[in-house]
């Protein structure tokens, strides 16, 4: 059919037939009610070839209408065409019903709905049928005084009390967030009901978002000297998502959330893609330090020579209100698809359900560490992280309906190519990062340029350092240094923060 007219039938009117008098969210309907009319008129005519088994006009009905999404019958199929006769394209638009969401009873007994309401709403009590029989033993002070208007009948106009579909069917039409405040409390109000930023379409590089977001898993520690070693703990993630793409740009795992996880994500995603122009993320404490260490861009006259004098602005997210952060959906994908594939060590979305096999599982663990097993059926958290950046890929290259079924790699590449991301052969631009992202410690230079930090000696990783740290051999120095990316660092001096090597 065309954008604009769609063929019409012989003595009618071509004015009935615009487009633009169908409602847009009807248009897909109206279209497949219309061929469904054109396919029985054709056939009618001989212009098309009547169906396999069709005997009758009663039968090419009744065949129509199970090809049908859904299927209806042939009656419904006549009467779409006696519509279309009538009244064109519009006729065909579903018609709701005026006192849809509406109790006739209720409206003519307003103190029985208040009576109704309060007994569902402000006792908390959920229910129905229970206030149903609350209302009948109340129902001589609900009542009318008179004769009901709602009887018909002349010899019997008492009024009665509803019965018990009526009562259900008026409480279920109430405002979900008013039920939802009444019976589950402000919190699940907030979380499932408030208001949300309506998010329309972002470019790419204009937002950043950024939350932490503990898994539904057990693992035994094998990487972290803060936890006891095959201890099992749940991991926590910090994820950083590119708003305008839904690209996973920088992530952290750890066995707690800090700001130093956050860093470790932004250094991760800035060192590939640059600076976003805005960052939305929580309002905690930890979040709280990541923004002060992140405005030192605007307060070192260094920092803001080496980023070219780059502003990165800050949005907190509402205290208490998830709904506002975007990254709330992405964080639901992981709990119902990532975390339920690393059974036994799945304990569940809430305390109360954890599996039977994870308990047995932590049984079976616990007799490991006491020496009566020999293997543990608990993956190792360089396992599951391993398995976590895995899935991080996967989800960058798989097409989103969100996206016109085009992958977060495609639209980000698109928007933000190659070309436009920094050197990373530039060592101005890693140094800036390094003083602005890394955690700092102070260390004694030991013989040969090197440090120990961690149980851990690093020694310089090219020539150029070594010369540079040799001489400086128990003196003070300052190591720049990821704390959740301990293969490299960083030495430059304590005061001037000057350069001096890359240590490995």
């Amino acid at each position: 059919m065309s954008a604009a007219l769609v063929p019409t039938m012989p003595g009618q009117s071509r004015a009935v037939k615009v487009r633009a008098a169908v409602p847009e969210k009807f248009i897909q309907l109206v279209d497949a009610r219309f061929a469904a009319i054109q396919w029985r008129r054709e056939v009618l005519r001989g212009n098309r070839e009547t169906p396999l088994g069709v005997r009758n006009r009663e039968s090419l009905d009744k065949h129509i209408g199970s090809q049908q999404q859904p299927p209806v019958d042939g009656a419904t199929i006549r009467r779409w065409e006696r519509l279309f006769k009538a009244g064109g394209l519009t006729a065909l638009t579903p018609v709701l019903r005026k006192d849809k969401g509406k109790s006739r009873f209720f409206e003519e007994h307003l103190k029985a709905a208040a009576r109704a309401q309060q007994l569902y709403l402000r006792e908390g009590n959920g229910n129905r049928l229970q206030v149903h029989d609350i209302l009948c033993q109340d129902w001589p002070s609900l009542g009318c005084n008179g004769p009901c208007p709602l009887r018909k009948r002349k010899l019997d106009k008492n009024c009665r009390p509803p019965d018990a579909d009526t009562v259900n069917r008026y409480l279920a039409a109430l405002p979900r967030p008013l039920v939802t405040l009444a019976h589950q409390g402000r919190q699940a109000y907030v979380g499932q009901c408030s208001p949300f930023i309506l998010r329309g379409p972002v470019p790419v590089m204009d937002w950043a978002i950024s939350d932490h977001r503990r898994f539904d898993d057990l693992v035994r520690n094998t990487l972290f000297d803060e936890q006891p070693a095959e201890a099992l703990y749940r991991p926590w993630k910090t994820l950083l998502l590119d708003w305008g793409s839904r690209k996973i740009v920088g992530y952290c795992f750890a066995p707690t959330p800090s700001s130093r996880t956050i860093n470790s994500s932004l250094r991760m995603a800035f060192q590939q893609f640059g600076f976003w122009k805005n960052l939305y993320w929580d309002n905690g404490k930890d979040y709280a330090s990541a923004r002060a260490q992140l405005e030192e861009i605007n307060l070192s006259p260094e920092l803001q020579g080496l980023l070219q004098q780059r502003q990165i602005g800050i949005t907190s997210a509402l205290p208490k209100h998830p709904r506002s952060k975007p990254i709330e959906a992405h964080f639901t994908r992981w709990s119902k698809r990532f975390d339920p594939m690393w059974r036994p060590a799945y304990v569940g979305r809430k305390p109360g359900l954890c599996p039977e096999d994870c308990r047995d599982g932590q049984k079976d663990h616990g007799d490991y560490l006491s020496g009566k097993r020999d293997s543990t059926p608990m993956p190792t958290d360089a396992e599951f992280f391993r398995g976590a950046i895995q899935w991080i890929e996967e989800y960058n290259d798989t097409p989103l309906d969100g996206l016109d079924h085009r992958s977060p790699n495609e639209v980000f590449d698109e928007q933000h190519p190659p070309a436009a991301r920094p050197d990373p052969n530039d060592a101005g631009f890693r140094r800036a990062l390094d003083l602005l992202l890394c955690e700092r410690v102070t260390r004694t230079v030991l013989q040969g340029g090197c440090v120990e930090m961690d149980r851990m000696r690093y020694e310089p990783a090219d020539t150029a350092s070594l010369m540079r740290l040799d001489p400086l051999q128990g003196r003070k120095i300052v190591i720049l240094r990821d704390p959740y990316n301990l293969a490299d660092a960083v030495a430059v001096e304590a005061e001037t923060h000057y350069f001096l090597g890359e240590l490995q």
